[in-house]
């Protein structure tokens, strides 16, 4: 295996940096479980949270904030348009200070699905300030649960968990329980429990034994069980055909990092008969260095999702940062070799950039991966992928423009638009112009320096100088 030097180049790229996090627009987050419903579907439950942090709130007439979001959600199966929904979500508080702002918008919503591949993209924008998007794609392939063996749903992070006497209107309310997901998959230092939720199934098909057990515990990308996490194991007395499960882990002494939590049913003699994994995050800045050692480092490359990526992964992400790259990052992950390698070289990559390296959680990775997300959603054209094309590339570096002045088609002049950027250089513009006709918004000019510059743009749409 190779080792790599450890090189940190957060001052050559802290204007890049800063420019990411500033242009941030990033306030969505989505989850989702299945759990059985009869023999034909499954209950598909999706949660999804928006950041109050990153939304617009105006004042009303009674002296209260208010934001707006348009959430639009749609879903194919086998390639074909299965469902779709749009919606508005508001959101009222009293001030906005930071312990307000601090929350998170938390709703869900569930659909009843067949055997199928499915696709699909959940798109939210805030009415009061458009150029505020986002969106998250999923793929999953439903499968129905087996009516004659012993099965687990799917594992559902939250919270917290509150067990209540009476049923309720509460939309987090399922078999007797309060269950307020977490859809980031994320956890901090001031979270002093994982909650979870999960349900077992056709335990009647089990042996002939008065008793079965359930095991929950943490382990880190490498299969480790973190020492600060104890595991816990309980007995269960063999009544019913299925069983709700709930439960908490003390994560507050996790140092931060990539982890799973693992739920498995056991027999009287602790074989595993079946089990579940979901992977959540853990931020615990409590517990980071002021510096990085080698040892450090390694610690943190093993607690990272790195060390899961395949091949194929690692290539896609390289590709992604094309525009980040300079000729020693690309000659570092071209001298790669085995997938091993790769996955060190972008950890070692992704490092660089990182505003706080004394923790696993990449935050200017994650927000740009978040970016590549949202151009392949929007900038797609013929065969190329958002990311390659123009507006995509702007996007990535620069991050969402302050403002867009779209020009369509009119006689003999090209369309094309202006993205506005307050912020940069004093303001600038990007002028994109549909050459060709099919989509492709090509950059033609800038004001940025560095960018294309060419003034006579609008000679090239067609628009002849007066």
């Amino acid at each position: 295996m190779k080792k790599y030097a450890i090189i940190f180049l957060i001052s050559i790229f802290a204007p890049f940096l800063s420019t990411l996090q500033a242009q941030n627009s990033i306030f969505l987050d989505t989850d989702y479980s299945t759990f059985r419903y009869d023999s034909s579907q499954v209950f598909w439950e999706f949660y999804y949270s928006l950041y109050r942090s990153e939304l617009d709130y105006h004042k009303t007439a009674d002296h209260e904030y208010t934001a707006e979001i348009l959430l639009e959600f749609t879903i194919y199966q086998n390639d074909s348009l299965w469902s779709g929904n749009r919606w508005k979500t508001v959101d009222t508080i009293a001030d906005t200070s930071r312990a307000s702002l601090s929350k998170t918008v938390l709703d869900r919503f569930y659909l009843l699905a067949p055997v199928g591949h499915y696709r699909g993209m959940l798109y939210a924008r805030d009415i009061n300030n458009p150029s505020h998007q986002d969106s998250i794609k999923f793929i999953r392939d439903i499968e129905l649960y087996p009516l004659d063996e012993i099965t687990l749903s799917d594992i559902e992070l939250s919270t917290s968990i509150t067990p209540v006497q009476q049923k309720s209107d509460n939309p987090f309310y399922k078999n007797g329980l309060i269950v307020l997901p977490n859809p980031s998959g994320f956890y901090y230092q001031d979270s002093e429990n994982l909650y979870f939720y999960i349900e077992s199934y056709n335990l009647k098909n089990y042996p002939e034994e008065s008793y079965y057990k359930v095991q929950y515990f943490l382990t880190d990308p490498v299969g480790q069980k973190p020492a600060s996490v104890f595991p816990v194991q309980l007995k269960r007395p063999v009544k019913g055909e299925s069983k709700v499960e709930f439960g908490a882990l003390r994560i507050s002494d996790l140092p931060s990092g990539t982890y799973f939590l693992n739920f498995e049913l056991l027999d009287s003699t602790d074989q595993v008969l079946v089990s579940r994994e979901k992977k959540f995050y853990m931020y615990n800045t409590t517990l980071a260095s002021d510096s990085v050692s080698v040892q450090d480092y390694n610690t943190q490359y093993l607690q990272s999702e790195f060390t899961t990526l395949t091949e194929e992964e690692c290539d896609q992400e390289y590709a992604f940062m094309n525009y980040l790259l300079n000729a020693d990052m690309k000659a570092l992950y071209k001298s790669s070799i085995s997938p091993e390698d790769k996955r060190q070289a972008l950890f070692s990559i992704w490092k660089s950039y990182d505003s706080n390296p004394a923790t696993v959680f990449n935050e200017f990775r994650y927000d740009y991966l978040k970016r590549i997300e949202y151009v392949n959603n929007q900038f797609n054209v013929m065969k190329r992928e958002g990311w390659e094309t123009d507006r995509g590339r702007v996007y990535l570096i620069y991050g969402p423009p302050n403002y867009i002045d779209r020009y369509p088609s009119e006689p003999e002049i090209k369309p094309y638009e202006i993205w506005h950027y307050y912020d940069l250089q004093g303001g600038v513009e990007f002028v994109f112009g549909d050459i060709i006709g099919l989509g492709d918004y090509q950059l033609l000019h800038s004001t940025l320096r560095g960018e294309i510059q060419n003034p006579d743009y609008k000679q090239m749409l067609g628009e002849q100088r007066r």
